[in-house]
Protein backbone atom coordinates (compact mmCIF):
# COMPACT_ATOMS: atom_id res chain seq x y z
CA UNK A 1 0.00 0.00 0.00
CA UNK A 2 1.13 3.60 -0.82
CA UNK A 3 0.82 4.70 2.61
CA UNK A 4 3.07 1.69 4.32
CA UNK A 5 5.55 2.70 1.38
CA UNK A 6 5.21 6.44 2.78
CA UNK A 7 6.39 5.60 6.34
CA UNK A 8 8.80 3.15 5.65
CA UNK A 9 10.90 5.80 3.23
CA UNK A 10 10.31 8.11 6.00
CA UNK A 11 11.72 5.98 8.48
CA UNK A 12 14.51 5.02 6.15
CA UNK A 13 15.48 8.62 5.52
CA UNK A 14 14.79 9.73 9.18
CA UNK A 15 17.22 6.60 10.57
CA UNK A 16 20.07 7.36 8.00
CA UNK A 17 19.53 11.20 8.60
CA UNK A 18 19.82 10.34 12.27
CA UNK A 19 22.95 8.67 11.73
CA UNK A 20 25.04 10.88 9.77
CA UNK A 21 23.91 13.82 12.30
CA UNK A 22 25.37 11.74 14.95
CA UNK A 23 28.23 11.21 12.57
CA UNK A 24 28.99 14.65 12.18
CA UNK A 25 28.74 15.14 16.00
CA UNK A 26 30.61 12.64 17.36
CA UNK A 27 33.20 11.51 14.61
CA UNK A 28 35.57 14.37 14.89
CA UNK A 29 35.38 14.39 18.63
CA UNK A 30 36.70 10.68 18.29
CA UNK A 31 39.42 11.41 15.74
CA UNK A 32 37.00 9.22 12.59
CA UNK A 33 37.87 6.33 14.96
CA UNK A 34 38.75 3.63 12.50
CA UNK A 35 38.53 5.46 9.24
CA UNK A 36 41.49 7.84 9.71
CA UNK A 37 43.64 4.33 9.61
CA UNK A 38 42.67 4.06 5.56
CA UNK A 39 42.85 7.86 5.54
CA UNK A 40 46.25 7.86 6.55
CA UNK A 41 47.28 5.18 4.61
CA UNK A 42 45.73 7.14 1.71
CA UNK A 43 47.91 9.82 1.96
CA UNK A 44 50.72 7.63 2.65
CA UNK A 45 50.05 6.06 -1.21
CA UNK A 46 49.87 9.68 -2.28
CA UNK A 47 53.07 10.45 -0.56
CA UNK A 48 55.01 7.50 -1.65
CA UNK A 49 55.39 6.46 1.97
CA UNK A 50 55.49 2.99 3.27
CA UNK A 51 51.86 2.28 4.34
CA UNK A 52 52.60 -0.77 6.99
CA UNK A 53 54.66 1.65 9.46
CA UNK A 54 52.59 2.91 12.51
CA UNK A 55 53.73 6.53 12.56
CA UNK A 56 51.98 6.68 15.99
CA UNK A 57 51.14 4.20 18.27
CA UNK A 58 47.79 5.29 19.20
CA UNK A 59 46.57 4.76 15.42
CA UNK A 60 45.48 1.11 14.80
CA UNK A 61 47.66 -0.76 12.05
CA UNK A 62 46.81 -1.09 8.46
CA UNK A 63 46.19 -4.58 8.21
CA UNK A 64 44.76 -4.47 4.59
CA UNK A 65 45.91 -5.17 1.02
CA UNK A 66 47.90 -2.34 -0.84
CA UNK A 67 44.74 -2.34 -3.28
CA UNK A 68 42.62 -1.10 -0.45
CA UNK A 69 45.32 1.30 0.47
CA UNK A 70 45.17 2.51 -3.30
CA UNK A 71 41.35 2.72 -3.58
CA UNK A 72 41.74 5.01 -0.71
CA UNK A 73 43.76 7.23 -2.05
CA UNK A 74 40.98 9.27 -4.24
CA UNK A 75 39.04 9.85 -0.52
CA UNK A 76 42.73 10.97 0.89
CA UNK A 77 42.78 14.10 -1.53
CA UNK A 78 39.70 15.83 0.32
CA UNK A 79 39.59 17.13 4.28
CA UNK A 80 39.54 13.86 6.46
CA UNK A 81 36.14 15.00 7.45
CA UNK A 82 34.72 14.92 3.79
CA UNK A 83 36.50 12.13 3.10
CA UNK A 84 35.17 10.33 6.29
CA UNK A 85 31.66 11.73 5.08
CA UNK A 86 31.97 10.26 1.38
CA UNK A 87 32.98 6.39 2.91
CA UNK A 88 29.89 6.89 5.18
CA UNK A 89 27.40 7.41 2.16
CA UNK A 90 28.98 5.03 0.57
CA UNK A 91 28.48 2.29 3.55
CA UNK A 92 24.58 3.19 3.19
CA UNK A 93 24.30 2.52 -0.20
CA UNK A 94 25.74 -0.59 0.16
CA UNK A 95 23.14 -1.58 2.93
CA UNK A 96 20.31 -1.08 0.03
CA UNK A 97 22.38 -3.03 -2.12
CA UNK A 98 23.01 -6.48 0.03
CA UNK A 99 18.60 -6.30 1.18
CA UNK A 100 17.89 -6.29 -2.46
CA UNK A 101 21.35 -8.67 -3.53
CA UNK A 102 20.33 -10.85 -0.51
CA UNK A 103 16.58 -10.59 -1.37
CA UNK A 104 17.70 -12.07 -4.56
CA UNK A 105 19.35 -14.75 -3.58
CA UNK A 106 17.53 -16.37 -0.89
CA UNK A 107 13.87 -16.03 -1.73
CA UNK A 108 13.14 -19.09 -3.69
CA UNK A 109 9.43 -17.84 -3.31
CA UNK A 110 8.66 -14.65 -3.54
CA UNK A 111 6.63 -12.71 -0.15
CA UNK A 112 3.61 -10.19 -0.32
CA UNK A 113 4.02 -7.25 0.57
CA UNK A 114 3.52 -7.18 4.27
CA UNK A 115 5.94 -10.62 4.20
CA UNK A 116 8.16 -8.49 2.43
CA UNK A 117 7.72 -5.54 5.50
CA UNK A 118 8.20 -7.94 7.71
CA UNK A 119 11.70 -9.56 6.58
CA UNK A 120 12.94 -6.31 6.07
CA UNK A 121 11.91 -4.35 9.21
CA UNK A 122 12.97 -7.72 11.85
CA UNK A 123 16.43 -8.30 9.92
CA UNK A 124 17.19 -4.79 10.31
CA UNK A 125 16.26 -5.05 14.15
CA UNK A 126 18.65 -7.89 14.43
CA UNK A 127 21.40 -6.66 12.84
CA UNK A 128 20.85 -2.82 13.65
CA UNK A 129 23.50 -2.73 16.35
CA UNK A 130 26.41 -4.21 14.32
CA UNK A 131 25.35 -1.65 11.30
CA UNK A 132 25.74 1.26 13.64
CA UNK A 133 28.63 0.02 15.05
CA UNK A 134 30.52 -0.57 11.66
CA UNK A 135 28.68 2.85 10.40
CA UNK A 136 30.08 5.30 12.93
CA UNK A 137 33.31 3.44 13.52
CA UNK A 138 33.92 4.26 9.87
CA UNK A 139 35.31 0.51 9.51
CA UNK A 140 34.85 -1.37 5.65
CA UNK A 141 33.04 -4.40 7.04
CA UNK A 142 29.82 -3.26 4.96
CA UNK A 143 31.73 -2.89 2.02
CA UNK A 144 33.59 -6.45 2.38
CA UNK A 145 30.24 -8.36 2.99
CA UNK A 146 28.60 -6.25 -0.05
CA UNK A 147 31.21 -7.41 -2.36
CA UNK A 148 30.64 -11.17 -1.15
CA UNK A 149 26.90 -11.26 -1.57
CA UNK A 150 27.48 -9.81 -4.86
CA UNK A 151 29.98 -12.46 -6.04
CA UNK A 152 27.43 -14.70 -4.71
CA UNK A 153 24.59 -13.66 -6.45
CA UNK A 154 26.17 -13.51 -9.92
CA UNK A 155 27.72 -16.97 -9.20
CA UNK A 156 24.10 -17.99 -8.43
CA UNK A 157 23.56 -16.68 -12.06
CA UNK A 158 26.19 -18.93 -13.60
CA UNK A 159 28.27 -15.97 -13.77
CA UNK A 160 31.20 -17.41 -12.38
CA UNK A 161 33.81 -14.85 -13.89
CA UNK A 162 32.09 -11.67 -12.76
CA UNK A 163 31.36 -13.33 -9.24
CA UNK A 164 34.69 -14.40 -8.73
CA UNK A 165 36.19 -10.61 -9.07
CA UNK A 166 33.48 -9.63 -6.40
CA UNK A 167 34.60 -12.44 -4.37
CA UNK A 168 38.29 -11.53 -5.01
CA UNK A 169 37.97 -7.99 -4.20
CA UNK A 170 36.69 -8.86 -0.76
CA UNK A 171 39.66 -10.69 0.07
CA UNK A 172 41.39 -7.51 -0.53
CA UNK A 173 39.43 -5.62 2.12
CA UNK A 174 39.51 -8.00 4.80
CA UNK A 175 41.51 -11.66 4.42
CA UNK A 176 38.42 -14.11 6.28
CA UNK A 177 36.56 -13.76 2.98
CA UNK A 178 38.78 -16.11 2.00
CA UNK A 179 37.00 -18.75 4.40
CA UNK A 180 34.77 -19.36 1.53
CA UNK A 181 37.67 -20.76 -1.17
CA UNK A 182 37.58 -24.39 0.83
CA UNK A 183 34.14 -24.27 0.78
CA UNK A 184 34.16 -23.89 -3.11
CA UNK A 185 36.99 -26.68 -3.50
CA UNK A 186 35.27 -29.22 -1.21
CA UNK A 187 31.93 -28.41 -3.26
CA UNK A 188 34.11 -29.17 -6.56
CA UNK A 189 33.72 -25.99 -8.14
CA UNK A 190 36.94 -25.63 -9.42
CA UNK A 191 36.52 -23.53 -12.02
CA UNK A 192 34.89 -21.13 -9.97
CA UNK A 193 37.95 -21.22 -7.47
CA UNK A 194 40.46 -21.03 -10.40
CA UNK A 195 38.90 -18.03 -11.51
CA UNK A 196 38.85 -16.44 -7.58
CA UNK A 197 42.81 -17.35 -7.72
CA UNK A 198 43.80 -16.00 -10.34
CA UNK A 199 41.98 -13.01 -9.58
CA UNK A 200 43.93 -12.65 -6.70
CA UNK A 201 47.07 -12.84 -8.09
CA UNK A 202 45.83 -10.17 -10.58
CA UNK A 203 44.61 -7.54 -7.81
CA UNK A 204 48.08 -7.73 -6.00
CA UNK A 205 49.55 -7.22 -9.17
CA UNK A 206 47.28 -4.35 -10.25
CA UNK A 207 48.51 -1.54 -7.59
CA UNK A 208 52.09 -1.71 -10.19
CA UNK A 209 50.13 0.55 -12.94
CA UNK A 210 50.10 3.08 -10.26
CA UNK A 211 52.66 3.05 -7.84
CA UNK A 212 55.76 1.16 -9.36
CA UNK A 213 56.82 -2.55 -9.59
CA UNK A 214 59.21 -1.88 -6.47
CA UNK A 215 56.93 -0.07 -4.08
CA UNK A 216 54.16 -2.65 -4.71
CA UNK A 217 57.20 -5.51 -4.23
CA UNK A 218 57.66 -3.59 -0.92
CA UNK A 219 53.62 -3.67 0.46
CA UNK A 220 53.39 -7.18 -0.69
CA UNK A 221 56.41 -8.75 0.98
CA UNK A 222 55.30 -6.53 4.44
CA UNK A 223 51.24 -7.78 3.57
CA UNK A 224 50.80 -10.56 5.57
CA UNK A 225 53.68 -10.41 8.13
CA UNK A 226 52.31 -7.26 9.43
CA UNK A 227 49.08 -8.41 9.58
CA UNK A 228 50.45 -11.83 11.50
CA UNK A 229 52.32 -9.74 13.79
CA UNK A 230 49.90 -6.97 14.64
CA UNK A 231 46.55 -9.85 15.11
CA UNK A 232 47.91 -13.53 16.14
CA UNK A 233 49.18 -11.93 20.05
CA UNK A 234 48.87 -12.64 23.08
CA UNK A 235 47.39 -9.02 23.48
CA UNK A 236 44.67 -9.24 21.08
CA UNK A 237 43.53 -12.62 21.95
CA UNK A 238 42.93 -11.89 25.60
CA UNK A 239 41.21 -8.46 25.34
CA UNK A 240 37.72 -7.96 26.44
CA UNK A 241 36.44 -6.77 23.15
CA UNK A 242 37.51 -9.45 20.81
CA UNK A 243 34.49 -11.48 20.10
CA UNK A 244 36.14 -14.18 18.19
CA UNK A 245 35.93 -17.93 19.25
CA UNK A 246 40.13 -17.68 19.49
CA UNK A 247 39.37 -14.96 22.47
CA UNK A 248 36.79 -17.00 23.99
CA UNK A 249 38.89 -19.64 24.41
CA UNK A 250 41.53 -17.68 25.57
CA UNK A 251 39.60 -15.87 28.44
CA UNK A 252 37.98 -19.01 29.17
CA UNK A 253 41.16 -21.78 29.29
CA UNK A 254 44.14 -19.34 29.27
CA UNK A 255 46.37 -19.45 32.40
CA UNK A 256 46.67 -15.56 31.12
CA UNK A 257 43.25 -14.90 31.75
CA UNK A 258 42.42 -12.22 33.98
CA UNK A 259 39.01 -12.65 33.65
CA UNK A 260 36.25 -14.13 35.71
CA UNK A 261 35.12 -16.67 33.46
CA UNK A 262 38.87 -18.63 33.53
CA UNK A 263 38.05 -22.21 34.45
CA UNK A 264 41.36 -23.97 33.77
CA UNK A 265 45.01 -22.43 33.63
CA UNK A 266 46.17 -24.07 29.91
CA UNK A 267 49.17 -22.43 28.17
CA UNK A 268 48.28 -20.32 25.60
CA UNK A 269 49.12 -22.50 22.58
CA UNK A 270 47.23 -25.44 24.28
CA UNK A 271 44.00 -22.77 24.30
CA UNK A 272 44.37 -21.75 20.63
CA UNK A 273 44.50 -25.55 19.31
CA UNK A 274 41.46 -26.30 21.58
CA UNK A 275 39.94 -23.36 19.19
CA UNK A 276 41.13 -24.32 16.11
CA UNK A 277 39.63 -27.81 16.63
CA UNK A 278 36.33 -26.09 17.31
CA UNK A 279 36.48 -24.45 14.18
CA UNK A 280 37.13 -26.99 12.14
CA UNK A 281 33.92 -29.03 13.57
CA UNK A 282 31.89 -25.66 12.59
CA UNK A 283 33.60 -25.84 8.95
CA UNK A 284 32.36 -29.68 9.27
CA UNK A 285 28.43 -28.44 9.59
CA UNK A 286 29.03 -26.43 6.75
CA UNK A 287 30.57 -29.06 4.31
CA UNK A 288 28.44 -31.64 5.22
CA UNK A 289 25.72 -31.97 2.63
CA UNK A 290 21.89 -32.32 4.11
CA UNK A 291 19.86 -35.12 2.93
CA UNK A 292 20.05 -34.50 -0.46
CA UNK A 293 16.58 -36.96 -0.70
CA UNK A 294 14.51 -34.43 1.36
CA UNK A 295 15.21 -31.45 -1.10
CA UNK A 296 13.17 -30.26 -3.71
CA UNK A 297 14.98 -28.86 -7.01
CA UNK A 298 13.27 -25.43 -5.81
CA UNK A 299 15.19 -25.35 -2.26
CA UNK A 300 18.63 -26.17 -3.62
CA UNK A 301 19.54 -21.98 -3.55
CA UNK A 302 17.91 -21.72 -0.45
CA UNK A 303 20.08 -24.64 1.28
CA UNK A 304 23.05 -23.03 -0.60
CA UNK A 305 21.91 -19.68 1.11
CA UNK A 306 22.35 -21.89 4.48
CA UNK A 307 25.56 -22.92 3.86
CA UNK A 308 26.74 -19.46 2.94
CA UNK A 309 24.95 -17.90 6.46
CA UNK A 310 27.15 -20.76 8.28
CA UNK A 311 30.15 -19.39 6.31
CA UNK A 312 29.32 -15.53 7.33
CA UNK A 313 29.07 -16.11 11.18
CA UNK A 314 32.55 -17.85 10.69
CA UNK A 315 33.68 -14.85 9.14
CA UNK A 316 33.60 -13.27 12.61
CA UNK A 317 34.42 -15.87 14.15
CA UNK A 318 37.38 -16.84 12.67
CA UNK A 319 38.71 -13.62 12.75
CA UNK A 320 41.87 -13.18 15.00
CA UNK A 321 40.73 -9.80 15.97
CA UNK A 322 36.76 -10.05 15.75
CA UNK A 323 35.64 -6.62 17.00
CA UNK A 324 31.90 -5.24 16.93
CA UNK A 325 32.29 -4.55 13.54
CA UNK A 326 32.67 -7.78 12.04
CA UNK A 327 29.54 -9.12 13.53
CA UNK A 328 27.55 -7.16 10.67
CA UNK A 329 28.41 -10.10 8.35
CA UNK A 330 25.30 -11.97 10.56
CA UNK A 331 22.89 -9.65 8.15
CA UNK A 332 23.03 -12.52 6.22
CA UNK A 333 22.03 -15.75 8.21
CA UNK A 334 19.37 -13.79 10.00
CA UNK A 335 18.04 -13.13 6.97
CA UNK A 336 17.49 -16.42 5.41
CA UNK A 337 16.34 -17.63 9.40
CA UNK A 338 13.72 -14.85 9.23
CA UNK A 339 12.65 -15.75 5.42
CA UNK A 340 12.46 -19.15 6.73
CA UNK A 341 10.30 -18.83 9.76
CA UNK A 342 7.76 -16.31 7.43
CA UNK A 343 7.41 -19.08 5.14
CA UNK A 344 7.41 -22.13 7.61
CA UNK A 345 4.39 -19.03 9.83
CA UNK A 346 6.73 -19.23 12.43
CA UNK A 347 6.06 -22.96 13.35
CA UNK A 348 9.97 -23.99 13.85
CA UNK A 349 9.59 -23.03 17.78
CA UNK A 350 12.89 -24.24 18.39
CA UNK A 351 14.72 -22.02 15.50
CA UNK A 352 12.38 -19.05 17.21
CA UNK A 353 14.06 -19.58 20.27
CA UNK A 354 17.79 -20.25 19.16
CA UNK A 355 17.38 -16.37 17.01
CA UNK A 356 15.88 -14.59 20.17
CA UNK A 357 18.38 -16.28 22.44
CA UNK A 358 21.06 -15.05 19.35
CA UNK A 359 19.54 -11.96 19.29
CA UNK A 360 19.24 -10.54 23.56
CA UNK A 361 23.40 -12.33 23.45
CA UNK A 362 24.60 -10.04 20.44
CA UNK A 363 22.61 -6.89 20.95
CA UNK A 364 21.04 -6.21 24.41
CA UNK A 365 24.38 -5.96 26.03
CA UNK A 366 25.12 -2.88 24.16
CA UNK A 367 26.22 0.46 25.66
CA UNK A 368 22.96 2.59 24.94
CA UNK A 369 20.80 -0.08 26.97
CA UNK A 370 23.34 -1.37 29.99
CA UNK A 371 25.97 1.51 29.87
CA UNK A 372 30.20 1.11 29.88
CA UNK A 373 30.98 -1.04 32.78
CA UNK A 374 28.00 -4.09 31.78
CA UNK A 375 28.50 -3.62 28.35
CA UNK A 376 32.51 -4.39 29.35
CA UNK A 377 31.45 -6.99 31.77
CA UNK A 378 29.41 -9.17 29.25
CA UNK A 379 31.95 -8.65 26.91
CA UNK A 380 34.36 -10.06 28.80
CA UNK A 381 31.95 -13.27 28.97
CA UNK A 382 32.18 -13.84 25.17
CA UNK A 383 28.30 -12.69 24.65
CA UNK A 384 28.50 -11.96 21.28
CA UNK A 385 30.51 -15.14 20.74
CA UNK A 386 27.98 -17.12 22.22
CA UNK A 387 24.97 -15.49 20.41
CA UNK A 388 26.94 -16.14 16.82
CA UNK A 389 26.87 -19.78 18.35
CA UNK A 390 23.20 -20.02 18.50
CA UNK A 391 22.73 -18.02 15.29
CA UNK A 392 25.07 -21.12 13.80
CA UNK A 393 23.10 -23.55 15.59
CA UNK A 394 19.74 -22.38 13.85
CA UNK A 395 21.27 -22.68 10.60
CA UNK A 396 22.25 -26.44 11.56
CA UNK A 397 19.25 -27.24 12.62
CA UNK A 398 17.33 -26.03 9.50
CA UNK A 399 19.73 -28.04 7.34
CA UNK A 400 20.13 -31.35 9.01
CA UNK A 401 16.23 -31.54 10.02
CA UNK A 402 12.69 -32.22 8.12
CA UNK A 403 12.37 -28.82 8.45
CA UNK A 404 8.62 -27.48 7.76
CA UNK A 405 9.35 -26.31 4.06
CA UNK A 406 10.20 -29.33 2.65
CA UNK A 407 7.22 -30.83 5.37
CA UNK A 408 5.13 -28.26 3.14
CA UNK A 409 6.17 -29.43 -0.13
CA UNK A 410 6.37 -25.48 -1.37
Amino acid sequence: MMWRKTIVSFLLIGTFLGLFIHYQYRAPQRHFCDYRVYYATGKRILQGQDIYTRSKEEITPFKYSPLFALFMAPLAIFSERTSANLFFILSILCIFLIFELSKKLIFFKDLNSNQKFLTYFMVAILNFRFFVYSLVSGQASILMLTLVIFGLYFISKRHELTGSFFISGSVMIKYTSALFLPYFFLKKKYRLLTFIIILILFYCLLPILFIGIERNSLYLNKWLPFISATSFDKISFLDYKNQSLWSMAARVLSKDSPYCIQVAKLSIDTTLLIAAIFCIILYLFIIFPANRKMLMPQLNQFYNCIDYGMLFICIALFNPNAWMHNFVSVFFPYMVIIYYLIMSKFKDKAIVFLVLISFILCSWGSESLVGNKLQDLFESCSVVTLGALFLFSALVKIKFSKNILIKKKL
